[in-house]
């Protein structure tokens, strides 16, 4: 039970941070961020949106550990809808722009997610090499 509670408040703060004009508001009225706190980059947006659905699958992952797959096929792809609702809804929110990169962002975070529990450390293995020199 303390596995759904966990995926299910990350999931509502996942959706917060993706949907609302300014998330982080709240840490502005307890005077915890003194200043506009935007992502400058589009390299480091695309990366916080990878590693936010990278730990959505892991977690999605370790609920699901032990029951039936189909539960971890079924959790899996209503993570994949919710990435590309959340993009859509950015469209109708103020201060948000929604991008076709951060969804793509979103499916290689859930992509690594479910690779990595399975082969931590490996690359994904090719093909025999074979060298015209030998």
């Amino acid at each position: 039970m303390l596995r759904w509670i966990i995926l299910i408040g990350y999931w509502i703060a996942l959706t917060y941070v993706l949907v609302v004009p300014d998330p982080f508001s709240i840490l502005k009225s307890a005077d915890l961020l003194d200043k506009e706190f935007r992502v400058s980059s589009q390299g480091v947006s695309l990366v916080i949106h990878a590693t936010c659905y990278f730990i959505l699958t892991l977690l999605i992952r370790w609920t699901a550990f032990s029951r039936h797959v189909s539960i971890l096929f079924r959790l899996l792809a209503i993570a994949l809808f919710h990435a590309m609702l959340c993009e859509i809804a950015q469209f109708f929110v103020v201060n948000r722009e929604p991008s076709i990169m951060d969804g793509l962002a979103n499916i290689t975070g859930m992509y690594l997610g479910y690779w990595f529990p399975k082969h931590p450390f490996q690359l994904p293995k090719r093909g025999p090499v074979h060298d015209p020199l030998y």
